[in-house]
């Protein structure tokens, strides 16, 4: 038990290099094959790009947005000031009006500029509303799209480790099952490579003939052949 164990691949790819071959000693964490990693280093470039962006792009509305929200509630203010004085302008006027001091014509011109000014000011109010929530919704897709891109680089980055293939025990090397050049496809079982085996926990049990059983005894020389 723990005496062999098989080596594999984990990730898809042309098999790059085969650092060992049969018969060669491996201590553990050796470097003993590596897969094409060319794709994936590719792959997590762009990751890498891309999340850069979307960090800058939220940056950016971050600091533009409270400029962009101060001139917004500026223009509010003035659509505001400029409706309350034809708001008064036209209370006053239909006051003459009613007094019998000014012409109806006059009358409709302040009631039509202080309808036009409330409809802008409401406009304004409206845009001001539609930014914040504009705002808060851009925030929220990038930091999704941020969390996206940076469990992709990771994934990335793991599929990226599972390139290099590396021995978990001190051994022997009796078993190279694929050689350079060959494609290595991962799929729901890892691709076996290479076997190493531990001679030190290797047991051997030796069947002896019944007839041959009294003849045995503690220390008696054997000779042993192994067919490979």
């Amino acid at each position: 038990v723990g005496g062999m164990i098989s080596i594999g691949g984990r990730a898809t790819g042309l098999l790059e290099k085969v650092n060992v071959k049969v018969g060669d000693r491996v201590t553990e964490g050796q470097l003993v094959a590596q897969i094409d990693s060319r794709a994936i280093q590719q792959n997590i470039k762009q990751a890498k790009d891309q999340l850069e962006k979307s960090k800058i792009e939220y940056q950016k509305t971050v600091k533009l947005f409270p400029v962009q929200k101060s001139m917004q509630e500026n223009t509010v203010i003035s659509a505001k000031s400029n409706y309350e004085y034809l708001k008064g302008v036209y209370e006053r006027e239909k006051t003459l009006y009613d007094s019998g001091y000014s012409r109806k014509e006059t009358l409709d011109k302040t009631q039509h500029d202080m309808t036009t000014a409330q409809t802008e000011y409401e406009r304004q109010q409206l845009q001001l509303q539609f930014m914040q929530t504009e705002y808060d919704s851009n925030i929220v897709s990038i930091r999704a799209e941020t969390r996206r891109l940076e469990a992709l680089l990771e994934e990335q980055e793991i599929q990226l480790s599972y390139t290099k293939i590396y021995s978990p025990i001190n051994g022997i090397v009796s078993e190279v099952k694929s050689v350079e050049g060959a494609t290595i496809v991962a799929g729901l079982e890892v691709a076996s490579l290479i076997t190493v085996f531990r001679p030190e926990l290797l047991e051997m049990y030796v069947y002896v003939a019944e007839l041959d059983v009294g003849k045995v005894t503690a220390g008696m020389p054997v000779q042993s052949s192994v067919v490979t």
